[in-house]
């Protein structure tokens, strides 16, 4: 029995009803509509992080989390870890490339999204990346608790299991996605 969703309501306590009503130390008090006590929520932190949806072929690049950690086991589009500052596209394509041992041209774009966790808020800065020369093996970063575990090319998002905030980057990434072709925007093909 859920003795707080039917006996013990924190506005009309049954406590004649109550089985435990010789154990409670809130009726001995007097006051049972006074508990449980309310502690006021602490402060949810804000994370920011950078993610690059990088892309050849068709194919967008994903790593596999660690682990231990937020997201264990999921597939997101590599995430340069919290970062106080913005990056611009050069030093985003700089660290891509130290990171994965990936050439890759990063578009200026710059998305930006919220993602709230009921433990924390995410911000993302997202920006979209297209391989330029890929090496044979990437090489896989750390990633909070550990290392990512592995990468995998996909065409869709539904071949992996991903997280909700992976899904949102890239439903932004495509309809946001633009290069410029004689003079005109134009959205690229296959996005």
């Amino acid at each position: 029995m859920e003795l707080g969703a039917t006996l013990c309501t924190p506005r009309h306590p049954a406590c004649g009803s109550c089985p435990l009503r010789r154990l409670c130390r809130a009726r001995d008090a007097g006051n049972p509509q006074m508990f449980p006590v309310k502690t006021a929520r602490g402060k949810v932190p804000r994370v920011t992080c950078t993610s690059v949806a990088v892309r050849q072929n068709g194919k967008w690049l994903l790593l596999r989390r660690p682990a231990g950690g937020l997201w264990e086991h999921l597939w997101e589009f590599p995430t340069l870890g919290r970062s106080k500052k913005d990056l611009s596209p050069t030093e985003i394509q700089r660290r891509i490339g130290r990171m994965l041992g990936l050439d890759a041209r990063v578009q200026s774009q710059d998305i930006r999204l919220r993602h709230q966790l009921t433990h924390r808020r995410m911000e993302y800065r997202v920006f979209a990346a297209t391989v330029i020369r890929r090496p044979e093996k990437i090489s896989l970063p750390l990633c909070g608790p550990g290392r990512y575990e592995a990468y995998r090319w996909v065409a869709d998002l539904d071949e992996v299991p991903v997280a909700g905030i992976t899904r949102k980057i890239l439903a932004e990434v495509r309809s946001n996605l633009v290069t410029r072709r004689h003079g005109k925007i134009a959205r690229l093909a296959g996005v």
